[in-house]
């Protein structure tokens, strides 16, 4: 059944520089690599944070002092 809204087959409009064998295997491995990069990004990024706060004497490392009514 063919419906006129439908073509039956699309064209480029010029010529492809890379096989669809390559632009498959390239999007895969950004689809499978994403999820990683992310995993990385937020269990490295806390740490390297909570670092540089500790470096900086920033996190609240001091004792607490009593706080004294006169």
């Amino acid at each position: 059944m063919k419906l006129p809204w439908m073509p039956i087959k699309f064209s480029h409009s010029k010529n492809l520089l890379t096989s669809k064998r390559r632009r498959c295997f390239a999007n895969l491995a950004i689809v499978a690599l994403n999820p990683l990069a992310v995993v990385l990004i937020f269990s490295v990024l806390p740490v390297g944070v909570a670092s540089l706060i500790a470096e900086q004497k920033l996190g609240g490392t001091q004792p607490i002092r009593p706080v004294v009514l006169v």
